[in-house]
Order: C-alpha cells, then structure tokens, then sequence
C-alpha cells in the first residue's frame, strides 16, 4: 500500500494524543474545534476537521469501541478491546492520553504502540512512535486487555487514577484477580510483578474508561465485556454502573 494522505479520526483524548505525536490532521463528526495538547517534548496547538477522512486516506481510527460497526480496508484500528472482525492494520496503544480540560490533553509515558499488520511499509509513516509488531491480532487484543482491563474496572470503581492499584491493598487485590482471570480466558501466563511495576511508568492517569465516566459520556464498557465471558468481571463491571448511573 502507498499513501500520502493520513487522518486521525477521532477527537477525544486518543485522537488528539496522536495528532500530537505525529502531526496528522484530526478529523471529527463534532463541529471543529481548537485544542492543546502537551507530549512528553512537546506541546502543540491544532484544530480539528469537521466530518470523516476523504476516502483515499490511510485512516488511524481513533473512535471508541461501540462507535466501530464493520470493518473498512485502509483503516488502521486502536480501539481497547476485542474487535469483532480480523483487520489488516491494528495499532494497540501502550500510553495514556488525559483530558485536562474541555479542549487540553496531557500525554504520560513512552508513546509504545504494538502493531499487527499486513503490510509493515506503512511502519515508515509513524517514526514518530516506538512500535512493537505482533503477528497474531487477538493474542496482542488480549494481552492489551491483561494490562487496561484490571487497572481500569479498579480505578473506575475507586474514582481514583491508575496508580490506586499500587497505593490500595483492596485495590491492587481486585485489580490481580482481574489480572489473572484474563490470564486464565487468554491463555496467557500471568506475571504479576511485570503487571504492578508497568503501573508505575503512568500511574498517575486517569484511564479512558474513567474518564468517558467522570464526565456522563458514554463508556467502552459494555463493548469491550461483550466478548468476555466472565462472571467475576460481570460482577465488577455491575458494581462500577451502581456507582456511576445509581
């Protein structure tokens, strides 16, 4: 694949963050607005495009789970989460993007973004961007899961940032029975000590799941659980909308 165009598509704290990181336009259904953003180097001003990429694009998608209803080709997917289609172009993302105010965000941690793709030309196109490759698409999926999803149940629960598992016995308790349930459905062999000291490289993020929550918009969870089949982390996830929605 050759592009010359590429769009972020999304303005939330993700969109953003990556349009901080690597310049690309930030296109969005919302009515254009001006935004700061600050990386770890850098700060920068932009301002978003109303409306969707032009078609001929290489799109970096940026929306939330529950607004993703099929697949498109040229779409480079970085939604939390299981996707419910195989995709050519998956970017998993390994750094926290806050939103401060209405229209400024903080980025904490190394940009690490771990990539599953068909193509690897398109590599050239995000120097910006230390990135890992993954062969498999649903074991990368998964274990993204095993390190959001614990922190992010807990920290949601507790109205607290990241860095609450570290800080909270009962916390870091939840957040390790989560851990290792997701361990258990993925297959994958659980290392409890490289989960908590990871918390310290951003620990003091307030996640996307608690921020959709904190300001009354609607949150990824319910799409990202649907695959889950779990009762343990049922139960979590009916505990957090008793105290978010009463």
């Amino acid at each position: 694949m050759i592009f010359v165009d590429i769009a972020i598509f999304g303005a939330g704290a993700l969109g953003c963050a990556f349009h901080g990181l690597t310049g690309f336009p930030v296109y969005s259904r919302r009515k254009a607005f001006q935004f700061k953003v600050t990386t770890p180097e850098k700060t920068v001003l932009g301002e978003t495009i109303e409306g969707s990429p032009p078609s001929s694009f290489l799109v970096l998608n940026t929306q939330k789970l529950h607004d993703i209803k099929f697949y498109s080709p040229n779409t480079i997917y970085s939604q939390n989460g299981l996707l419910p289609f195989e995709c050519d172009l998956r970017f998993l993302v390994y750094f926290g993007s806050n939103q401060v105010s209405k229209n400024e965000f903080v980025t904490k941690g190394s940009p690490k973004v771990v990539a599953v793709l068909r193509d690897t030309s398109i590599l050239n196109l995000f120097r910006s961007l230390k990135i890992d490759l993954e062969d498999d698409q649903k074991k990368a999926e998964w274990k993204k899961l095993s390190t959001f999803l614990p922190i992010a149940l807990v920290a949601s629960l507790f109205d607290e940032s990241n860095d609450i598992v570290l800080r909270n016995n009962e916390a870091q308790k939840k957040a390790l029975l989560v851990y290792r349930e997701i361990c258990a459905l993925s297959g994958l062999e659980p290392n409890e000590e490289s989960f908590l000291s990871g918390i310290t490289n951003h620990g003091s993020n307030i996640n996307s799941l608690l921020q959709d929550l904190r300001s009354g918009r609607p949150s990824e969870l319910e799409a990202i659980l649907k695959p889950i089949n779990s009762p343990l982390i049922r139960e979590l996830a009916t505990e957090i909308t008793k105290k978010w929605k009463g």
